[in-house]
């Protein structure tokens, strides 16, 4: 006999996993306390609590755990302070590193980075020094199983930052911009004097209105279920700590339209483009109609090989470039014409439908010389 017992190393790695899963534990338990200290506490209206929650289920976290822990951050005024602070550095060969932290002492995080990064041959430089080469990206994963959808039911909205299900009346999937990007855009636009949408998943919140059609774009947007009008956009999204998907304006002045988007060109963590000469959209920069068609493809059981897509403006330019089959818009800018194999008739000449008639007789052509051929 060796000497050993089955049940004493049954004990020592049951140990070992148990110290491995409280250390997971306690890195996500920070996270959740500074989520909801940014956020709030309600994960319906705080996007980054909601993205640690969805962490926390993944490692197996308890959620009579995860509840406590934000219970004792939303109400516990004397809790640790945790901050995030960022450290920017060089490796081995002149690796671009970036390092994201929780801390409750700066100084000694610090330290330990920079410990870190010479014993690994490296150098902690200064702020900015590589996150110029960097771009914030996400990751989204849906169950195929759990998803009933078919594709008469979803659509791509948002300018790319949503999928949503038009019988649900409800957004499937949503790229919001940062909290205070967003306020400093709504507030940049309501300094000018525009009106402003502000897309907030289902919801759409709207400063006081009385021209240009903005009344009609609550029916016109078959997944919103709900239209508010604020006194201040900006203000609403601050006091209440909102995930904005979208921000839309409108103008029949182009001037205004073009100061407009040079004072926002200059705010960090969002992306400005047109749909049509009288508006302007500001989504997050990691949106674009492309990737999210290609999501709402795999929802579906097929790609972007095999799908086609109309458009008009320079936010469908990643979602045209992105299909097999682009089609122009009649009414569609010459950079839009030139991405394209079709053209269809304009908006006014109903040349969506126009275009989707076009496809169907094409592929029943198809059909029918295949079968003629007998293949």
């Amino acid at each position: 006999m060796s000497g050993h017992s089955k049940f004493a190393n049954i004990k020592h790695k049951k140990e070992k996993n148990d110290a491995a899963k409280g250390k997971v534990f306690t890195i996500i338990g920070r996270e959740i306390a500074v989520a909801v200290k940014e956020g709030g506490p309600d994960p319906d209206n705080n996007s980054r609590l909601r993205d640690v929650i969805a962490k926390a289920k993944a490692n197996n976290m308890p959620n009579d755990t995860i509840e406590r822990g934000i219970k004792k951050a939303a109400g516990d005024a004397n809790a640790v302070n945790y901050e995030t602070v960022t450290y920017e550095g060089y490796g081995p060969n002149g690796t671009a590193i970036i390092v994201d932290a929780l801390t409750d002492n700066k100084n000694r995080t610090a330290a330990n980075v920079r410990s870190a990064f010479t014993k690994g041959k490296g150098s902690l430089g200064t702020q900015g020094c590589v996150s110029y080469m960097f771009d914030k990206k996400g990751q989204i994963i849906i169950d195929k199983e759990e998803c009933d959808l078919d594709a008469d039911d979803l659509m791509v909205t948002s300018g790319g930052a949503t999928l949503s299900s038009i019988s649900g009346e409800s957004c499937t999937m949503r790229m919001s911009m940062p909290w205070e990007a967003a306020v400093r855009a709504a507030a940049a636009v309501e300094r000018i004097g525009m009106i402003a949408m502000i897309y907030v998943g289902e919801t759409l919140l709207i400063t006081p209105y009385d021209d240009l059609g903005f009344g009609s774009y609550k029916t016109n947007e078959g997944y919103l279920t709900s239209k508010k009008v604020v006194p201040s956009v900006a203000e609403y999204i601050a006091d209440h700590h909102l995930s904005v998907d979208k921000i839309f304006v409108r103008s029949q002045d182009p001037v205004t339209l073009l100061r407009t988007r040079a004072i926002l060109e200059q705010i960090p963590g969002i992306r400005v483009m047109s749909s049509a000469a009288d508006n302007l959209e500001v989504i997050t920069p990691a949106a674009d109609k492309g990737t999210a068609l290609g999501m709402l493809c795999r929802d579906i059981g097929t790609d972007l090989d095999h799908a086609a897509a109309i458009g008009d403006s320079e936010n469908d330019f990643e979602m045209l470039r992105a299909v097999a089959l682009p089609i122009a818009m009649g009414n569609a800018s010459s950079e839009v014409k030139a991405l394209c194999r079709w053209e269809t008739d304009t908006n006014a000449e109903d040349g969506v439908a126009h275009a989707i008639d076009r496809i169907l007789a094409h592929n029943k052509a198809c059909d029918e010389q295949a079968e003629n051929s007998g293949i």
